[in-house]
């Protein structure tokens, strides 16, 4: 492309720029622009001006070009390897040989036994490697296969194949070290991915996620008033002995999760059995015994647990992942001194109270996500990213970003937040936006407004980019409002507490601004934090 070759020739090769893509966005006169550049290189700012300058000569005119710069220079040994790798762990008995690797032009040329053409033919073996370096790689690759004779060892491939038989028994190694709910019976667990056929019931392990307790309707008695006795039972500090006589039962939900997937356990227990599942808290490893059903509120398959006891687990059961460190500059989306304006609804904190001790100490990343749908794990993925910075009690600074989730937005969600396809076209993948986001967030705790949700999210799409989010927490919704604040509202819903505590709360659903109401009901409820 003529386009390609003039950046390369003005910059000596260095930079290896490949044009990727424009999209034109009529309605707003803005062209979105991604160019490839190789890993190991910064671009300067002179390098950048200098990449709108051609670009500006070579599409059309009359419009804002808003270029994404992205890396794309790919080791050679990386993708050896992850080639070589994916026949080991799809079909074993393929005896091959990767002939050379274009890395520039992501191109793999591959040798196989003539004996296996109809095979590799039959099974799609090959659009399944191009989709598995999409995925890992987030590039597309093209892959040439040259069938030649009497390559295979059949000795070889037997033993390989074997031996590659014996590697993928999904068991865990999961010890049970205390029964908190039913018996303390358990077979050896599965990976939650291989454990989800409906009415089937299996055994599995992980960790807690999403933690909630809460408790079924109290009894009403004749003379007494029915909100009344509601409010009263909604303090989390009534004791048990009244619970069991008000006939309420304890309701227990939370997210098992492996590095597979997740699954909701959600289950009716009893007054008495408190004590013990009360020792399940957020992050606590588990093993649960029960029948996988379909979830009558979300219509998700979930596990109805016979058996649940808390677990040691193996220490290496996860997937090692060679998780990225944090850049030292910012590359796709820079944070923002905060500009505090009525108009928008920012808060002052211009006045001289005392800063509570928790934000001398803490500094904290407040933050919410817009997404495609409600579960990471079923496929929905983040479209927006807002997030705020308090230090020593002062919002500072401020995060935003659309994402492109690369995949179509349900017209549900849509309804909810109001973001369209158009909205996201062009903008940065989520493994650039996170990039940035985990160097903005190092240091501090995470925060947000029914932060869980926000969190899965975050930390799966996090793993997948091999950024490790694993900042401690704090829940204003859980940790705070519902704490401190004893009476005067009729539910805790953001908006309803931003009014009780009067904080503007605009634009709602719209991840900045959800974060900024977030951000000063957090600071005005400090007081109350150890």
């Amino acid at each position: 492309m003529e386009l390609e070759d003039r950046l390369n020739r003005l910059t000596d090769n260095k930079y290896g720029f490949s044009y990727r893509s424009a999209v034109l966005d009529s309605s707003t006169a803005v062209c979105s622009v991604e160019l490839f550049y190789k890993d190991g290189t910064i671009l300067s700012p002179q390098i950048k001006d200098l990449c709108h300058s051609v670009i500006t000569e070579y599409l059309p005119r009359g419009y804002t070009y808003k270029i994404n710069f992205t890396k794309n220079f790919i080791a050679e040994e990386s993708i050896t390897d992850f080639v070589h790798n994916f026949f080991k762990n799809n079909c074993a008995s393929i005896t091959y040989k990767l002939a050379s690797v274009d890395s520039h032009k992501n191109q793999i040329n591959l040798q196989i036994d003539e004996i296996l053409a109809e095979y590799i033919k039959s099974k799609k073996i090959v659009q399944a490697l191009i989709a598995a370096l999409k995925e890992h790689f987030d590039v597309e690759f093209n892959v040439f296969v040259e069938y030649v004779s009497n390559m295979i060892d059949f000795e070889k491939a037997a033993e390989e194949e074997t031996v590659f038989e014996e590697k993928t028994v999904k068991h865990i190694d999961a010890i049970s070290d205390e029964c908190v709910y039913g018996k303390d019976e358990f077979s050896k667990p599965t990976y939650i991915r291989e454990s989800k056929d409906l009415g089937k019931t299996v055994s599995i392990c992980g960790f807690v996620r999403e933690f909630k307790k809460s408790f079924t309707k109290p009894k009403v008695r004749e003379g007494q008033d029915e909100a009344q006795v509601i409010e009263y039972f909604n303090n989390p500090t009534v004791p048990s002995h009244e619970r069991k006589e008000a006939g309420q039962r304890p309701v227990y939900k939370f997210r098992l999760e492996d590095f597979t997937d997740s699954i909701v356990c959600r289950f009716y227990s009893k007054i008495d059995d408190m004590p013990h599942l009360d020792k399940i808290q957020e992050g606590s490893s588990v093993m649960i015994c029960g029948e996988i059903v379909e979830d009558k509120f979300s219509s998700d398959l979930c596990i109805k647990p016979q058996n649940i006891s808390l677990c040691t687990l193996p220490a290496k059961w996860e997937e090692e992942i060679d998780y990225k460190t944090e850049k030292s500059f910012y590359e796709f989306v820079s944070p923002e001194d905060m500009i505090y304006t009525d108009q928008v609804g920012f808060f002052s904190m211009a006045d001289e109270r005392r800063v509570p001790e928790y934000l001398q100490k803490n500094s904290i990343v407040v933050f919410d996500v817009e997404t495609t749908g409600l579960n990471p794990y079923n496929g929905d993925k983040m479209i927006e990213i807002g997030a705020v910075k308090i230090v020593n009690g002062a919002i500072i600074q401020k995060f935003q970003s659309y994402i492109d989730p690369e995949m179509k937005i349900p017209e549900d969600s849509t309804k909810i937040h109001g973001l369209t396809n158009a909205d996201v076209a062009g903008k940065p993948k989520a493994h650039q936006v996170l990039q940035d986001f985990y160097k903005f967030t190092r240091g501090c705790i995470l925060s947000g407004y029914n932060v869980d949700f926000d969190l899965g999210f975050l930390r799966k799409q996090g793993k997948e980019s091999r950024y490790n989010f694993d900042n401690p927490s704090i829940d204003v919704y859980k940790d705070m409002a519902q704490k401190f604040i004893k009476g005067g509202v009729k539910n805790y819903k953001l908006g309803t507490i931003a009014k009780h505590l009067g904080v503007a709360l605009d634009n709602a659903h719209s991840a900045l601004f959800d974060t900024i109401a977030t951000a000063e009901i957090l600071i005005k409820l400090a007081d109350n934090l150890q």
